[in-house]
């Protein structure tokens, strides 16, 4: 059985995520949850991407790595990455059910009101609006290039992996915030 072409870009952006938390992380400690961290965004984006689904071993392993990483991140605690997971996924699920309730159909899944708790552990609560924003501008862009390269028009009925912008986003927002900047 032949190996997918796929594999190859995969192993590639796993290389290249773990160059650069390498150059981007303090400790040693940080350095290692931080791969853990990106290599757990970079599977939930192929799995999104390709599957449309967000495993809960995935996204449940994001989250109890967030809660590591705010462990050792100077600035905050794992009291915060819990506060910061509850509140993000409500708002998500709050969404998801309004959406549902005003279009009669799912706009967002589960997987992604469990997806934003990893990620809002990770990179804090003040960051989540900032990656919510970057992967939705870049969800929009990327619907728009996939809609117009098949020849088709847009329209509002398009089925995007959501989840696999959120992961890119936060992996952008977290390498940046481990250097201490404060983004927001």
């Amino acid at each position: 059985m032949p190996i997918p072409p796929r594999l190859l870009y995969i192993e590639i952006a796993a290389i290249g995520a773990a160059v650069l938390v390498v150059i981007f992380t303090i400790t040693t400690l940080q350095m290692v949850l931080g791969a853990a961290y990106s290599w757990i965004l970079l599977a939930l984006f192929f799995t999104d991407l390709t599957k449309f689904r967000l495993p809960d071993s995935l996204t449940l392993a994001l989250l109890i790595t967030g809660i590591l990483l705010a462990w050792v991140a100077p600035s905050r605690s794992m009291t915060d990455a819990l506060i910061a997971a509850l509140i993000a996924s409500a708002v998500f699920y709050l969404l998801r059910f309004t959406y549902i309730k005003i279009r009669h159909r799912e706009g967002l899944g589960l997987g992604d009101v469990k997806l934003i708790a990893g990620i809002a552990a990770g990179v804090g609560l003040i960051n989540v609006p900032l990656v919510v924003l970057i992967a939705s501008l870049t969800a929009v862009a990327g619907g728009v290039v996939q809609t117009t390269r098949r020849g088709r028009r847009v329209h509002g009925q398009i089925r995007l992996p959501f989840g696999s912008y959120l992961c890119f986003a936060t992996f952008v927002i977290w390498l940046v915030s481990v250097q201490g900047f404060r983004l927001l």
